[in-house]
């Protein structure tokens, strides 16, 4: 295939696809002669992304390329500690820590090797005052910091083991790739090579680094607790002052949108004037869409958190404790120290100035227009410490509308109030309830970027381009992909309660019985708002989507808002003995039921327009867990001979078994259009014609492919059907189907030997899967793949581990 010879697929038995697959010529839309694109019409550049792939090593149902990279952990602590007591009433804690961690991160199929040099610091002082026998103040300040913390790739690491060539990843000049970028001269690493995505294929897709990044947090905290009578008060206050230094800029990108500053490329079946078959159309050159973007600016982000509460803890009764809290949270959102950062503001968008798009299908580039319409920076005018940094920022004046930095005010519904009981019905049982209001601070958005976004850098995409060159024979400017911040932003806000009742049990074991319920609002998610309605693809042959979005100049949009909800409903058991006599045990099993509209800030909505059908069962959904502990102390043999004392004497030996349900997902669209709505969306659902369920087979044997490779049937593929072109999928539900469960037993055995005086050498040997018990591995959920609905493969194996230390 690297070479344009696809005459293999012609049989309906090859591996990869189970089906024979014809490529047709884009000139004359008839079938190349034997399946053979001739020699001269390969692209250069083509060919050099097919290079990037390994060369196949393997062959399992469609799988044919298997691989163990080498990894290293380089990690060190070093702490000290200093107690102070300088008076009776009063005592100071210091605590300093250095931990430097260097490791490397391949990826999948070694395309890239990214080296984490992530040292870390922390501080912690604190001071506490006894005032009177009834009266304790603390008083604390803490400083953590992870500068200067970089990623890089391990070709360029000279002091990592084995030096510069320990990791042989593929580069841009070791395939031939050198294609003109739409953003020359801003590559931090020019050698990494590009992402590609081809339909059926496993993706070569490099992460977001090189780069840099380090945050800090500044925390000073004062709590005060007072007893009295049969009260117990406690009241505090924070101040947290907190933020992180980016040039890292994207964690997560929604295709079309890259992580990868050198560029991204995706080839699917259907590219329009293309072959049918994605890998024929990356060796004629031609991509659906290449995504690139510019510098990497260095985004100061910076916040101010303010948080009180105050507490009693109050006996009215013999059996009967109250608690009762109240907490106040009044946290800025995350700005930017010098204000560069820009959000798409579609109140700011003005028509009237709107970019013309070329609408050829191979064009889209901008004609003419503002470029930034609707982009929006706060404040009212740039800083000069922006301007520094940003010199364009001077005649985008226009850019300025007096949002608050951050985008979104500060929320001023911060009060939390939580109410807790616990009452003894007799010696044995006790019941125990809560209730109350929660908080939870919205992390740095590291996936949209906003100190990122244009005209800061710019990320714009191509469509229907070709490979050796991009973005066309001249220099065109091509639509944005932004991302934007909605202006109620807010923090998200959960209620929660449990009860339980609690018994003590014979032979000094406890007993528990929960329930414990969760339900949260205001939970971020995405979609893109430049999304076209359904069908308009289908409805506008021969146009370029770009012409058609709603906010023309800009390709997808990715809102963030906090338009998400949830519940959370389990009931949860427990039966414990307290280690007595050298014997402690806990069983712990918990059944519950999970379900969202959006599972997180990367879960963008496939339909814009549209969210009734997407609340259902949660990507974090785990019905079923069991854990089970047990511990056994061997005696000290003290009056053993010594040889029998150091073998079999003072031995800890404890074990954990732990099972749970596999993790839930659904049937959908590999990054392809299928409802006609343009890029930058979520994967579309496939409609679900019959049960998948039915004739599932657990047993590992021989599959119906080619040349009967061995594996599992998890689900029928036939039960899966894509919509109709130019519409969404109405019969399948979000997450109705589960991966395969698992269950591990992992067992620690731990020794003391006593050496010199009170000296001691401590042995501690662990074994995870300690049985050596493979289990399923995941169903391949590609709807494209050949081996769609099977598990080809298994999963884990027996891992050792062992400590020692000296302690003198």
């Amino acid at each position: 295939m690297r070479r344009g010879d696809f005459s293999e697929l012609l049989n309906p038995n090859n591996p990869y696809f189970n089906r024979a697959r014809i490529i047709n010529d884009p000139l004359t839309g008839q079938p190349f002669q034997g399946n053979v694109i001739p020699e001269g019409r390969l692209s250069p550049q083509g060919r050099a992304l097919l290079n990037a792939y390994p060369l196949p090593n393997f062959q399992q149902g469609a799988s044919n390329w298997i691989g163990n990279p080498s990894v290293f952990n380089n990690q060190r602590k070093d702490s000290i500690k200093i107690d102070w007591v300088p008076t009776n009433n009063h005592r100071v804690a210091v605590r300093h820590t250095w931990a430097p961690n260097v490791w490397n991160d391949p990826e999948p199929m070694g395309v890239y090797s990214t080296i984490w040099d992530y040292p870390g610091r922390t501080l912690a002082a604190t001071m506490t005052s006894t005032l009177s026998n009834s009266l304790i103040n603390e008083f604390s300040f803490s400083w953590g910091s992870t500068s200067p913390s970089k990623y890089f790739g391990q070709r360029n690491c000279d002091y990592c083991p084995g030096g510069t060539g320990a990791f042989q990843y593929p580069t841009t000049s070791s395939v031939g790739i050198n294609y003109p970028y739409l953003f020359p001269g801003t590559k931090l690493d020019p050698d990494k090579i590009p992402n590609v995505s081809m339909t059926g294929f496993t993706a070569v897709n490099n992460a977001a680094y090189p780069g840099s990044w380090n945050d800090f947090v500044f925390l000073w905290a004062d709590n005060v607790t007072k007893i009295t009578g049969n009260h117990a008060f406690k009241a505090g206050a924070s101040v947290e002052r907190s933020g992180m230094n980016d040039r890292i800029q994207l964690s997560f990108a929604q295709a079309p949108a890259t992580t990868n500053q050198n560029g991204s490329f995706r080839f699917t079946d259907g590219r329009a004037g293309g072959t049918t078959l994605s890998a024929a159309n990356v060796a004629l050159g031609l991509f659906d869409d290449y995504t690139e973007f510019g510098n990497k600016p260095n985004t100061k982000w910076l916040a101010m958190a303010y948080d009180f509460y105050a507490q009693d803890s109050w006996k009215p009764a013999t059996k009967l404790t109250l608690e009762l809290g109240l907490r106040y949270s009044l946290w800025q959102p995350w700005g930017v120290r010098n204000g560069a950062m820009a959000s798409f503001q579609p109140q700011f968008y003005n028509p009237a100035t709107a970019p013309v798009i070329d609408r050829s299908p191979t064009g889209g580039f901008i004609v003419s227009g503002d470029r930034f319409n609707g982009v929006t920076l706060p404040g009212d005018a740039p800083t000069d410490e922006a301007l520094a940094e940003f010199p364009q920022l001077a005649n985008l004046q226009r850019l300025y509308h007096g949002v608050p930095n951050g985008f979104a005010e500060t929320a001023k519904d911060g009060f939390q109030p939580r109410l807790g009981m616990a009452y003894a019905l007799n010696d044995l049982t006790t019941l125990r309830a809560g209730i109350g209001r929660f908080l939870n601070r919205v992390q740095i958005n590291t996936t949209a970027a906003y100190g990122f976004n244009a005209p800061l850098s710019e990320m714009q995409t191509v469509i229907n381009g070709n490979v050796d060159a991009p973005g066309g024979a001249s220099t065109r400017n091509f639509p944005l992909v932004g991302a934007s911040q909605s202006p109620d932003f807010t923090n998200p806000t959960s209620w929660a309660w449990n009860a339980t009742v609690d018994r003590l049990l014979p032979w000094q074991m406890r007993g528990a019985l929960s329930y414990v319920g969760r339900s949260a609002s205001h939970l971020e998610r995405a979609r893109n708002i430049n999304q076209l309605q359904p069908g308009t693809i289908q409805a506008n042959p021969g146009v370029n989507a770009n012409a058609l979005r709603p906010y023309l100049g800009f390709g997808s949009i990715t809102l963030y808002e906090t338009t998400g909800t949830s519940r959370y409903n389990s009931v949860q058991t427990q039966v414990e003995r307290r280690s007595s006599r050298g014997v402690g045990f806990s069983v712990a099993y918990t059944f519950s039921r999970t379900k969202d509209n959006g599972s997180g800030r990367g879960d963008i909505l496939p339909n814009a327009y549209d969210d009734s059908g997407y609340y259902g069962i949660s990507d974090l959904d785990r019905p079923h867990v069991l854990v089970s502990q047990v511990r056994y102390a061997f005696p000290t043999l003290e009056s053993s001979a010594a040889p029998l004392r150091w073998v079999l004497g003072n031995w800890d030996v404890s074990g954990i078994f732990q099972a749970q349900s596999g993790a839930p997902f659904d049937v959908r669209s590999p990054g392809v259009d299928l409802a006609g709505v343009g890029a930058g969306s979520g994967n579309q659902f496939y409609d679900q014609l019959s049960d998948p369920e039915a004739g599932r087979r657990t047993e590992w044997g021989p599959l119906p492919l080619p040349n009967n490779p061995e594996g599992a049937i998890w689900f029928s593929s036939g039960a899966f059907k894509a919509p109709t072109a130019g519409t969404f999928a109405t019969t399948q539900e979000k997450n109705t189907l589960r991966q395969p469960g698992f269950w591990d037993i992992n067992m620690s055995f731990r020794k003391g030997f006593r050496t010199l005086g009170t000296q001691r050498f401590d042995l501690r040997i662990e074994a995870f899967n300690i049985i050596n018990r493979a289990r399923l591995g995941n169903a391949v959920t590609n709807p494209t793949a050949g081996d769609f609905g099977y598990i080809v493969s298994k999963t884990g194996n027996r891992t050792m581990q062992i400590g020692m230390q000296y302690i003198f």
